[in-house]
């Protein structure tokens, strides 16, 4: 059902001519087959005897594991916004020997940083919703008051 989605959003973008999400949407698509070819290959050792269909359907992602999936593709773009913005001077910062980002290399570092931004946003829609630390200990409070079940 979230591969659905996602492929359907994915030609929402391609109709809309969104370049942001167009990228975002086929990488994660395309890490989505690649887990399924991983999991259709384990499951074709472990059983050899299954038939083209049966190991079609043992290969299909359940939502989630297509989210652990999306929440790795989230990380990676977190580690690479984080390593690139950490090789930018900052304005306090005297460039030494030509540093990293000098001159056009510098708009090309925030461009990127904009873009791996930008496909992040795209993709933590397809995560499940993160509870906010308010929001755990107002449940855990009502779940502490609750009597105990007796059997």
């Amino acid at each position: 059902m979230l591969k659905q989605k996602i492929q359907n959003d994915l030609t929402e973008a391609l109709k809309k001519g969104d370049e942001i999400g167009r990228s975002a949407l086929r990488m994660l698509l395309a890490e989505i087959l690649s887990k399924e070819k991983e999991k259709r290959y384990k499951a074709s050792r472990e059983k050899p005897d299954l038939s083209e269909k049966e190991l079609a359907e043992k290969s299909v992602l359940t939502d989630e594991e297509i989210a652990e999936v999306v929440f790795s593709e989230v990380k990676k773009r977190k580690e690479a916004i984080e390593s690139f913005s950490a090789h930018q001077p900052t304005a306090d910062q005297p460039k030494v020997g030509g540093g990293l980002a000098s001159g056009g290399e510098k708009d090309k570092i925030n461009n990127f940083i904009k873009n791996e931004k930008a496909e992040m946003e795209v993709l933590q829609i397809y995560l499940p919703k993160q509870f906010s630390e308010e929001e755990i200990k107002r449940i855990a409070k009502k779940l502490l008051k609750k009597p105990k079940l007796k059997k």
